[in-house]
């Protein structure tokens, strides 16, 4: 019962266990297990704790936490509250009915994905009608999204079986797992039928497909160096916002986070450092609007003096406010002086740190109560003994984490067998454990995604069968 109702849970969300495992930072191999029923923890473990987390989270960045609370049978409060809720659904004896037709996902995406694993199995119109007995022309519809089988769950259950037998086959469960989104090894030839159902239904993770497609043309049309595109910008002022003194200083909320940080990379820039060291794990809301220009445009002069920057992205958020704020630094990393990591250990979930380091310069810190940003301090900090204790903390950062994004300066591809998608001057390879995106104009560039999260973004925009502009 454990296991459908995960299925269903994912079918809900229209997710698979990728993504889910990026939202919670846990792996994917636990997930996976959950999903066959291979492994049935108990009600109080850690990995269902963080399955549920990781739907709250997802149902959120879709915007169907009502929808989800609707299933769970409780009301719309606090993350915490529908965490625990959903961890009750999920071992409630009576359970809820479980169906297709509680998803309703869009008729076009389905029948291009109907459409797809059609031709890996070489099935036309004619021949899946006679095995399911029903007309050609309302395959033929649903290939072409004019109609779904939503009334009839016994036509999807004959269609599925089908299909997977045919793709059994042809040998081709390797290809139809890398389509679906799902580890092959997680695949059984008796569960091939439902999970193809439940791919076939998924919804589209439109916020996750836009962003990648968004993240796409950004590389596309990444075709300028750093330092020329610093020269085309405006100079960047200091303000005075909340400075205490020229030494050490305080700031005080999303003003004084932006002050400290123009003072602490005009800075950088001016005395040509060798290297910053950044981190933080809160929310993105200082850095929006005609602030973000100002961010950039710093950025950019730090790069034209030379200075290597490194930095520890904030993975655990959701997959398309973490793909936007990776295209708007995409024309940063071409400059090769950018490093960007992922930290593989969980953040805490009642403060938020943020810590900007110039090695022996300056520091920029705060810890404050997770969502109380626009009241935080932010303190200016160039004492040598603070700056020493600071810079090793983010070392140890830095050895637990892993690089978020590659560049090569080359065109490369995953190990492997990959899906590819072309569109306009770009190439995507989208593999089991990597995403390669090669610009295949001049300059030529890949880069190389390998987190979980990345990966499934990449894998619903392949499976939203069409580029979303």
């Amino acid at each position: 019962m454990l296991e459908e109702k995960i299925e269903y849970l994912l079918r809900l969300l229209g997710t698979d266990n990728t993504t889910l495992a990026g939202y919670s930072g846990c792996s994917e191999s636990n997930f996976s297990r959950l999903r066959s029923g291979a492994r049935t923890p108990g009600q109080n473990s850690s990995t269902v704790r963080r399955f549920a987390e990781a739907v709250c989270l997802c149902a959120e960045d879709k915007k169907i936490t009502d929808t989800l609370c609707s299933v769970m049978g409780c009301r719309p409060g606090n993350r915490e509250h529908i965490r625990d809720s959903v961890i009750s659904w999920l071992y409630r004896e009576e359970g809820t009915p479980l169906s297709l037709s509680d998803v309703t996902p869009d008729p076009v995406t389905f029948g291009e994905k109907l459409d797809r694993v059609m031709l890996m199995a070489g099935l036309t119109n004619s021949r899946l009608s006679r095995c399911t007995n029903v007309d050609p022309s309302y395959i033929s519809r649903m290939r072409s999204g004019q109609r779904m089988p939503r009334s009839n769950p016994s036509l999807t259950e004959k269609m599925c079986t089908v299909i997977t037998s045919r793709i059994i086959e042809l040998g081709k469960t390797d290809q139809l797992a890398a389509l679906m989104g799902c580890p092959e090894h997680t695949l059984s030839e008796d569960d091939l039928p439902s999970m193809l159902a439940s791919w076939l239904f998924d919804r589209s993770a439109t916020a996750e497909v836009i962003a990648v497609s968004r993240l796409i043309n950004t590389i596309g049309t990444t075709d300028t160096e750093p330092s020329a595109e610093a020269a085309r910008r405006e100079p960047v002022t200091v303000p005075d916002t909340g400075r205490v003194s020229d030494g050490d200083a305080c700031y005080i909320g999303i003003p004084g986070i932006r002050a400290a940080a123009v003072r602490f990379l005009s800075t950088a820039a001016r005395e040509r450092s060798k290297r910053l060291l950044l981190y933080s794990d809160q929310s993105f809301d200082w850095m929006q609007g005609e602030f973000l220009e100002k961010w950039l445009t710093l950025m950019h002069d730090c790069l034209r003096a030379g200075t290597r920057i490194r930095i520890i992205h904030n993975i655990h958020r959701p997959p398309a406010e973490m793909i936007s704020a990776i295209s708007c630094w995409m024309p940063l990393y071409t400059s090769g002086l950018i490093e960007s990591f992922y930290c593989t250990q969980r953040p805490g979930e009642r403060f938020a740190v943020t810590l900007f380091s110039d090695p022996g310069r300056a520091c920029v810190e705060s810890l404050a109560v997770r969502g109380s940003g626009a009241d935080a301090v932010y303190r200016y900090v160039t004492s040598p003994q603070l700056l020493a204790l600071r810079e090793t903390e983010l070392g140890h950062l830095f050895a637990a984490s892993r690089p978020l994004v590659k560049l090569e300066r080359r065109l490369t591809e995953p190990e492997g067998c990959f899906d590819v998608i072309e569109r306009r001057n770009v190439r995507v390879c989208i593999g089991s454990r990597s995403v390669v995106v090669n610009k295949l104009s001049a300059p030529q560039l890949s880069f190389v995604f390998e987190h979980p999260m990345m990966i499934g973004a990449f894998r619903a925009y392949a499976g939203a069968g069409k580029a979303v502009t």
